[in-house]
């Protein structure tokens, strides 16, 4: 830019001759442009082909992009009942899988009924595809029965009766079919002078128990109505020889001369159960 004379005088000439822009100097610009042009998408081809050469590459690229922490993390899956060093839930039959995970979420729900009847199930499966964990659902099943019968609920074994003036614990007991020592545990007696005329009493609905003892295996089974209700290990192999028998009125004396020893806590937990004439099966395997 520059003062210079003029029509009007002294004029201001914001471009001089030499500073106007000329033709070549146009086409000298458009040119480089271009150069600039084609460097760029030379560069951008050769970065594809790298690319697509080698898939990792372009993984790594999108790894490197952060993501987003997710809003809230999914509940975690339900742990099936197989025991640590069992097989696993995934190699056996879907409907075992099935059914413990359905003794699973019985087990959350704290629902003993539930629980019970799909073990039942479990060990009821053809094939007996549960045999690595039969032990475990055998004494799982026993805790479970003994704690739905002597609960404060109801239970497919007990009743209610309502005892009348004059009569007695022993009475009721033996009209049940059912030792006196159950009749206490059932209704949290201390002793029978507790019952009541006139208030309810809980009681077992005429059960039907036999005692099936395994030799070879040492376990003796309390059938109750025909299924297993609980099992108890013998303390040493038994001498008794395979056949049919009784309890006695002595029980103990029976079990002595008959060589089925418990430990002190099974047997007085049987003791609840077995009366005078009670079924005993001893079987060699």
């Amino acid at each position: 830019m520059s003062l210079a004379r003029g029509k009007f005088g002294i004029e201001f000439d914001p471009l001089r001759d030499e500073e106007r822009p000329s033709g070549r100097g146009i086409l000298i610009g458009a040119a480089v442009l271009v150069v600039l042009v084609s460097f760029a998408a030379t560069l951008v081809n050769r970065l594809r082909a790298r690319t697509a050469g080698n898939p990792d590459a372009g993984a790594a690229v999108l790894a490197e992009v952060p993501r987003p922490a997710p809003s809230a993390l999914p509940a975690p899956p339900l742990s099936p009942a197989v025991p640590p060093g069992k097989a696993l839930l995934e190699e056996r039959p879907r409907v075992v899988r099935n059914l413990l995970m359905r003794l699973t979420e019985a087990e959350r729900d704290r629902d003993l009924s539930r629980q019970v009847e799909t073990i039942e199930l479990l060990r009821a499966q053809p094939g007996n595809p549960t045999a690595d964990i039969d032990h475990e659902l055998v004494k799982r099943l026993g805790r479970l029965n003994f704690r739905w019968m002597f609960g404060g609920g109801g239970s497919p074994w007990t009743a209610e009766v309502t005892p009348r003036k004059g009569n007695s614990a022993a009475r009721i007991a033996k009209e049940q079919g059912m030792t006196v020592a159950a009749l206490l545990k059932l209704n949290r007696w201390r002793n029978v002078d507790e019952m009541r005329p006139g208030s309810p009493v809980r009681v077992l609905n005429r059960p039907n128990f036999t005692l099936v003892v395994h030799r070879r295996s040492q376990l003796a089974e309390l059938i109750l109505d025909g299924k297993l209700f609980k099992a108890y290990e013998l303390a040493r192999p038994s001498r008794a020889a395979p056949g049919f028998y009784r309890t006695t009125d002595d029980p103990t004396r029976q079990f002595a001369r008959l060589g089925l020893s418990f430990s002190p806590a099974d047997f007085s937990e049987l003791s609840l159960f077995l009366l005078a004439s009670t079924p005993v099966l001893v079987a060699e395997y």
